[in-house]
């Protein structure tokens, strides 16, 4: 029996392992990395720890098998990170570390880089990350997560979300071009997608 339920604090060790198991490219980071918790402290962890947070995960019989993590607001959101959360995460990722990877050194970058405010953002402040484990993808939980998190969101007042995706992950460009969303910026190796939180004729959340 699968159930989607809100995420809690104790629930870090498992968000983490699930963000390094589908955190590059969908795929496996832990070749590319040092730990999981290099990519799970920025792009999960904090979700968990942001009252301000949506986070819903899927409850398997054998522990957590998916979650979908955002913000209503991506400013409110940057401003906590920069000011609060991203000092400690540096002390441990310090900008001197010798990277493993290009990919590790990505996310150096991001770590020690103050988040930023896109202009897109006017019109799409919501954001969120969403990531499965292999062994719910193609079963209609992805849906089922976006299903729930647009509606909380759309309860919110917030009045559209965006998320970022590679662009050598076509699965994943495809799962959000059916449910709604649209690319609305595009930087090398980076695509920028949204989509309205309100009802529309083509998809129902």
């Amino acid at each position: 029996m699968h159930t989607i339920r809100p995420l809690r604090l104790s629930d870090n060790d498992q968000v983490t392992n699930i963000c390094g198991r589908t955190g590059f490219n969908g795929g496996e980071t832990r070749e590319l990395i040092r730990e999981d918790g290099i990519i799970a402290n920025y792009f999960a962890l904090p979700y968990l720890a942001y009252p301000e947070a949506l986070a819903l995960g899927i409850d398997t019989p054998s522990g957590l098998g998916g979650y979908i993590l955002g913000v209503p607001s991506t400013d409110a959101f940057n401003q906590w990170m920069n000011r609060h959360w991203l000092t400690n995460v540096r002390n441990r990722y310090p900008v001197t570390l010798e990277p493993q990877s290009d990919f590790e050194q990505f996310l150096l970058d991001c770590i020690h880089r103050d988040c930023i405010f896109p202009d897109f953002c006017a019109g799409y402040p919501g954001h969120l990350h969403i990531d499965l484990l292999p062994a719910l993808q193609g079963q209609g939980w992805g849906r089922a997560l976006m299903d729930r998190f647009l509606q909380e969101l759309r309860e919110q007042g917030c009045p559209g979300v965006h998320l970022a995706v590679s662009t050598n992950n076509p699965g994943a460009i495809q799962f959000y071009l059916a449910l709604g969303f649209t690319v609305i910026q595009e930087e090398p190796g980076t695509m920028f997608m949204g989509r309205r939180t309100k009802r529309t004729k083509n998809y129902s959340c």
